[in-house]
């Protein structure tokens, strides 16, 4: 039977990354940095309230994501990444990396 590791698949994780990308963030690092770029986008915005009604979110689960307690459902994640204009690199980079989004391309 195989040894077991402290955290589950971190094994597979590892061997997903390419060579030289350095250790993989953990799922904790990962929430806090979405959290840090959600708080820098909606500084922007007039009331937290009101953008919760506009992107149909629940005012108590988008403060979970604001604290990066917890990652957003895709389709909550797909209205953010819209509404700011970026794409869903902002689960893994510093905002400041990320590029625009390219626009979405009409049928």
């Amino acid at each position: 039977m195989p040894e077991r590791t402290a955290e589950p698949f971190a094994a597979d994780r590892a061997a997903q990354r390419p060579a030289g990308a350095g250790p993989c963030p953990t799922p904790q690092q990962l929430r806090a940095m979405f959290g840090h770029n959600l708080r820098q986008m909606v500084a922007r915005e007039p009331t937290v309230a009101d953008l919760c009604r506009r992107l149909g979110s629940n005012r108590s689960q988008f403060n979970c994501h604001l604290q990066g307690e917890a990652f957003p459902r895709p389709d909550i994640l797909h209205r953010i990444c819209a509404h700011f204009g970026v794409d869903a690199r902002i689960l893994l980079e510093p905002l400041a990396t990320q590029r625009p989004a390219p626009a979405p391309r009409r049928r």
